[in-house]
């Protein structure tokens, strides 16, 4: 009896602790419709991590000239991922495209 109790204390101490961030931003505060929908979609939220972990990758393997180029296209992308708001679509297609194209400097 002891056993299970002690178990039953254990699954619970997982199921109510804080989960941890799942994506590359704090979702506290006041957010931007599109940084709304990546905390509130875990696909979205892996996406974010993906995308932060291959541009900080990209950036690292990338010569002078190309971290200028990668910096450009990281705050144009920036701005499309602004324009699709909440919409989950546009947002997953924009990340999936973006990780693509980081990885040629892979």
């Amino acid at each position: 009896m002891i056993a299970k109790a002690a178990v039953l204390t254990a699954v619970l101490a997982c199921l109510l602790a804080p989960t941890a961030q799942a994506q590359s931003f704090s979702c506290r505060g006041e957010l931007a419709p599109d940084e709304q929908a990546v905390c509130d979609d875990s696909e979205l939220a892996q996406l974010d991590v993906q995308l932060q972990n291959t541009y900080d990758r990209a950036m690292r393997k990338a010569p002078p000239n190309g971290q200028s180029q990668i910096r450009d296209a990281q705050r144009e992308w920036l701005r499309q991922r602004r324009a699709c708001g909440y919409n989950r679509a546009c947002l997953r297609d924009i990340y999936r495209d973006q990780i693509a194209w980081l990885r040629q400097f892979d």
